[in-house]
């Protein structure tokens, strides 16, 4: 798992998005090589990609078939990044090579925006008797952006998606989306949480089931025969359990180890002020325009 870690925090720090690493999937420790984008578009990036890929899958498949005699330098380059590997290993791994994109910059604008909200949320965590660092996990789900709306409907920066909203009491309406709401999603995000941990009774199974789905989860621990996450990383063999979901608590513990002492692992990271706010509860509805006019604010 540190193997793992060690890779996401190289993602966060030493790449932007306008840069990826082409790496191994199952062994992210094999990075061959960093690729920039500089001014190309969308669609030259994905064929630069498709290139490099290709490139380095000819190669592995050209050192399996000389069994590693008789290499050019730079198959010999390349054998020293993948270490000793059969040449079944190498054909192997020649089609398991997978590109991440960096998260650098978007990692410190997320860093920045957690300072907002970052008091509050641990202090619903606290209340609700969970682990303080389950507030770094926006980090990986939405990076603390609460306007965030993935491809499959998952909204606010903790991605819920709207039948999991539901069961956990968000309003979800015309008018209201309190998925976007930092503060009541924090709440049913904590409560989420609690229930995946007495179901799974490990923190390492709670988070991936945030992102596979507790129910996915229960199915892995009963087919491998353990609540280990390494040995059912490495022995399930699902299809829908994927590198995200392999890689999900990784990624998290990755954010939250590079989030502690923030202003001196970051020096540069602007001062942010928390939010300060209090909620009232409202004996009937009032309008945007009377609350404008009476606290003396923009209606935006």
């Amino acid at each position: 798992m540190r193997t793992r870690i060690n890779f996401w925090k190289k993602v966060y720090t030493e790449i932007h998005s306008g840069e990826s690493f082409l790496h191994d999937t199952d062994d992210v420790s094999i990075i061959y090589e960093k690729i920039g984008y500089g001014d190309l578009s969308r669609r030259a990036v994905k064929k630069l990609i498709k290139d490099r890929k290709k490139y380095f899958h000819d190669v592995l498949i050209s050192i399996a078939r000389k069994d590693k005699q008789d290499l050019s330098e730079e198959e010999k380059k390349i054998l020293a990044t993948v270490g000793e590997k059969s040449p079944s290993d190498l054909k192997e791994m020649a089609s398991n090579i997978r590109h991440q994109q960096g998260m650098s910059d978007r990692y410190l604008q997320g860093l920045e925006r957690s300072l907002l909200y970052l008091d509050q949320i641990k202090q619903i965590f606290k209340e609700t008797g969970l682990p303080e660092q389950l507030a770094l996990l926006p980090h990986v789900e939405s990076s603390f952006n609460y306007q965030a709306y993935s491809k499959v409907g998952a909204a606010g920066i903790w991605q819920f998606m709207r039948p999991t909203a539901r069961i956990y009491k968000l309003k979800l309406n015309y008018i209201i989306d309190e998925r976007r709401d930092p503060i009541a999603s924090t709440r049913a995000a904590a409560r989420f949480l609690r229930d995946n941990f007495e179901r799974l009774q490990s923190w390492p199974l709670a988070l991936t089931a945030y992102n596979h789905g507790p129910v996915s989860i229960e199915r892995a621990v009963q087919d491998v025969g353990t609540r280990d996450l390494s040995a059912i990383i490495d022995k399930y063999r699902n299809r829908k359990f994927g590198f995200a979901s392999k890689n999900f608590f990784a990624t998290f513990v990755a954010a939250a180890e590079l989030s502690e002492n923030p202003y001196e692992r970051f020096p540069s990271l602007p001062k942010v002020e928390p939010i300060r706010f209090t909620e009232i509860n409202l004996k009937k509805p009032i309008t945007i325009r009377a609350l404008s006019e009476n606290l003396g604010v923009s209606r935006e």
